[in-house]
Order: C-alpha cells, then sequence, then structure tokens
C-alpha cells in the first residue's frame, strides 16, 4: 500500500481511497478489492487489517453511502512475489 501524505493517517487514506472508488460503482454493493502481501510468520498483515476497519466504517456510517454496502474481496501473496500480484491485480 502507497504511504499517505504527511499529516494523513494511514486509516484515512485508505477510507478516502475506497469511498472513491465506491462512488465510481453504480452498483448498490461496490467490491474494493485488496492484494497484500503476507509472511508466513503472521496470519493477517496490518495493512490487511486497515482496509477491513476502513471498509466496515464506512458501512457503518449510513451518510457516506446512503442505500449502499461496501463489500471487499481480499487477495493475498507472498512477501516479494510481484508476478503474482500483477497477475492477480488484472482479474
Amino acid at each position: 500500500m502507497s504511504q499517505p501524505s504527511q499529516g494523513t493517517s494511514p486509516l484515512k487514506s485508505v477510507t478516502q481511497r475506497l469511498l472513491q472508488s465506491a462512488s465510481l460503482s453504480l452498483s448498490s454493493s461496490p467490491c474494493a478489492g485488496g492484494i497484500f502481501e503476507t509472511r508466513e510468520s503472521e496470519l493477517v498483515s496490518v495493512d490487511e487489517l486497515a482496509f477491513k476497519f476502513a471498509v466496515n466504517n464506512i458501512n457503518r456510517n449510513k451518510t457516506l453511502m446512503p442505500n449502499t454496502t461496501l463489500t471487499y474481496d481480499i487477495q493475498r501473496i507472498n512477501l516479494f512475489d510481484g508476478f503474482e500480484a500483477s497477475r492477480r491485480g488484472r482479474k
């Protein structure tokens, strides 16, 4: 995940990007996708947790996207596997 600009929290940055992408969708159930690198020693990355937290917060605030439920599709890849990330990103 790219680094947020200085003065912006990572969660706020993720939430803003999710809202922008979801507002482009005409569906009442837009889906945000995320590809996250994982290590064998960790079950879930911090970035993935922030992504899920942001989606849940957007869904809880009914004024942000009324009559809409944002869903997510998470893909996990091995650390430093750029080929797999580019392959899955094109789906």
